[in-house]
């Protein structure tokens, strides 16, 4: 994926911590810092849980819109949370694995 400010997706990388804060620490600071033009469009991301709620309510504070793709087996609470928090929420696949899939379709 290029990083050109036309294109069409801003693509965030989830990263696996022990510590939930960093991901929204690391959530925030990649809002933040992403091209206007980007911001703009809004961002997407793959995650079973804490990553998506850190994106969806920072990019409700910072009013960029967020799409997230979660696993079935995600716990409904934070499902719930990220609607809550304004992310536009898609729900596919078994695992990690199939919704990291999904992901890689619809940002290329």
């Amino acid at each position: 994926m290029s990083t050109d400010s036309a294109d069409p997706h801003c693509l965030l990388v989830m990263r696996r911590g022990s510590i939930s804060s960093f991901k929204e620490r690391g959530a925030r600071n990649t809002l933040l810092n992403i091209p206007d033009s980007q911001k703009e469009i809004g961002v997407i991301a793959a995650s079973a849980g804490n990553h998506a709620l850190a994106l969806a309510y920072h990019g409700q504070l910072l009013n960029i819109n967020v799409t997230v793709v979660m696993p079935k087996i995600a716990p409904i609470m934070k499902v719930q949370n990220c609607k809550v928090f304004g992310a536009n929420v898609i729900v596919a696949g078994t695992d990690l694995g199939e919704v990291t899939s999904l992901f890689t379709l619809l940002t290329f």
